[in-house]
C-alpha cells in the first residue's frame, strides 16, 4: 500500500491511518481513564461510561477510637459483622468512644454508633447514632459503651437486631445505662426502642421464641444505712414486646436481700415474676352505646357527649384526662386532651403504611389493629401522639395518647390503661 503514488500524496490511505489511530488511541485513553478513576465500562459496539462506583466511606471518627481497652466498660473490640437486614450480606457495626480520657473523669464526648454495608475495601455508611448529650441531671453525657451484641430473630418476627448498651456516668452517684435496639425496618436501618435503668439495676433477656420478646428488669431497693455493695432487696419489672414497642408491667419484690445476681434471685424466689395488678384500685368507665370499657387512675376525669362541659359537642369521642376540662369542643388539637377513644362508625378500613407514616400490626382487646407513632415526616397537622386503630363487629375505633418525642416515648400509665381496654 503506497502513501505516495506518482509523486502525489494518497489522501485515501492517510485518512484510513488517521481513523485507525484515533480508534486505538481512544481505546487506550478510555482504558487508562477507567483504571485511574475506577469507572465501570459496558461494550455495545463502542465503549461507554455507564456508572461510577460510589465514594467509599471512612470508618474513622475524628477524636474517637473503637470502643474497648483501657478505661472502657467494654472489654472487647466494639465492632460486629452481622446480617442485620436479612439480605445474605453481613453489615459492619462499630461503636466508638472518645479516644482521650482519664481514670477519674473518663470521657466527655457522647458515644457514636455506625452501620456500614459493602466490601471491607469500600464501605458505605448506612446509619449513625450519637449518644445522649450532657443533661442537667448527670455530669457527663452517654459517653461509655457497656455492651454490643447481635441477635438473629430477636423479637420472633424474623427481624435481626444489634443491641448497644450506652453508659451515662455521674461520678459519685452511679450512672444510667440505656439499651438501644437497632434493626432494619421499612427499607432503612433505625433505632426502634430504648430501655433505661440505673447502674444498680439488672436485666435479663427472657423471651422464648425470640430473646427480645420479654426483658426482665430487677431494680435495687435502697434502705437507710445500706452500703452500695451490700445485699439488697429488688423490685421486678417485665417488659413485653407488642410488635412495635415495649410494654411494662409491674411484678413482685424480693422478700430477702441478694447480691448482684438476677439468675440467683429468680431461682430462689420465682414468685417475683408474678404480675402485680396496678389497676386494682382504678375506676372503670363503660359505654354500652359505643361498645367498650376501660379503666383509668383515681383522680383522672372522663368526658363523653353526655358529661359537662362536653354535652352534645364531641359525638362519639370519649376523653380521659389528668386535668379537669373547663370547656369542650373539636378539633382535639385545640384542647388539653390526654387519652381519647373515638368510635368511627361502621366498617372503617385500617390505615396502611405509606411514605409518610408507618402502621405496625398489633393486637388490642383481642382484635387485630395497627399502631402509628407520629414522626417528623407524618402527614397533616396533628399532635405529637401514638394512634391505634382497631376493628370490632364491623365498627372502627381510634385510640390516641400523647408522646414526649418522635420516637414514641410516653407516660407508661397509658399502656396500663390500654391493657384494660375491652370491646363488646
Amino acid at each position: 500500500m503506497l502513501f505516495i503514488a506518482q509523486g502525489k500524496t494518497n489522501l485515501k490511505y492517510i485518512l484510513i491511518v488517521v481513523i485507525l489511530a484515533a480508534i486505538v488511541g481512544g481505546g487506550i485513553l478510555t482504558y487508562q481513564y477507567w483504571r485511574l478513576n475506577n469507572i465501570t465500562l459496558q461494550s455495545e459496539g463502542i465503549l461507554k461510561i455507564v456508572s461510577q462506583r460510589p465514594e467509599c466511606a471512612s470508618i474513622d471518627v475524628p477524636g474517637y477510637q473503637v470502643a474497648g481497652g483501657k478505661y472502657s466498660y467494654l472489654n472487647y473490640p466494639g465492632e460486629i459483622r452481622f446480617d442485620i437486614n436479612n439480605d445474605g450480606q453481613e453489615e459492619l457495626t462499630k461503636v466508638y468512644e472518645e479516644e482521650i480520657g482519664d481514670e477519674f473523669y473518663g470521657r466527655r464526648l457522647p458515644i457514636v454508633f455506625k452501620i456500614f454495608s459493602g466490601p471491607q475495601d469500600c464501605l458505605k455508611e448506612e446509619f449513625s447514632y450519637r449518644g445522649k448529650e450532657r443533661s442537667e441531671d448527670y455530669a457527663v453525657p452517654e459517653n461509655e459503651v457497656g455492651d454490643l451484641w447481635a441477635y438473629p430473630n430477636f423479637w420472633g418476627d424474623g427481624r435481626n437486631t444489634v443491641t448497644l448498651v450506652g453508659v451515662q456516668t455521674a461520678y459519685g452517684s452511679g450512672f444510667l445505662t440505656n439499651i438501644h435496639f437497632f434493626t432494619y425496618e421499612n427499607g432503612k436501618y433505625q433505632e426502634i426502642a430504648t430501655l433505661e435503668f440505673h447502674s444498680d439495676d439488672m436485666y435479663k433477656l427472657s423471651g422464648e421464641d425470640g430473646l427480645g420478646k420479654e426483658i426482665i428488669v430487677a431494680r435495687m431497693i435502697w434502705a437507710e444505712g445500706e452500703c452500695h455493695f451490700c445485699p439488697h432487696r429488688y423490685k421486678f419489672e417485665i417488659y413485653t414486646w407488642d410488635g412495635s414497642r415495649y410494654l411494662k408491667r409491674e411484678a413482685g419484690t424480693t422478700k430477702n436481700k441478694y447480691s448482684f445476681d438476677i439468675e440467683l434471685i429468680i431461682q430462689a424466689e420465682p414468685d417475683v415474676l408474678n404480675q402485680v395488678d396496678e389497676t386494682a384500685n382504678w375506676k372503670t368507665y363503660t359505654n354500652s352505646q359505643l361498645g367498650f370499657s376501660i379503666k383509668y387512675p383515681p383522680g383522672w376525669f372522663v368526658y363523653d357527649n353526655e358529661i359537662p362541659p362536653c354535652v352534645g359537642s364531641i359525638g362519639n369521642f370519649v376523653f380521659i384526662n389528668k386535668v379537669e376540662l373547663t370547656e369542650c369542643y373539636l378539633p382535639i388539637e385545640l384542647l388539653p386532651v390526654d387519652f381519647y377513644i373515638f368510635e368511627k362508625g361502621t366498617y372503617y378500613p385500617l390505615p396502611q403504611s405509606n411514605e409518610y407514616d408507618t402502621y405496625t400490626p398489633i393486637e388490642i382487646a383481642g382484635e387485630e389493629g395497627v399502631l402509628n407513632i407520629r414522626t417528623e415526616k407524618s402527614e397533616g397537622p396533628r399532635r405529637l401522639d401514638t394512634k391505634i386503630y382497631v376493628h370490632h363487629n364491623n365498627f372502627g375505633y381510634e385510640i390516641s395518647f400523647p408522646n414526649v418525642d418522635f420516637k414514641g416515648n410516653h407516660d407508661q400509665t397509658y399502656d396500663r390503661m390500654l391493657s384494660t381496654f375491652l370491646l363488646y
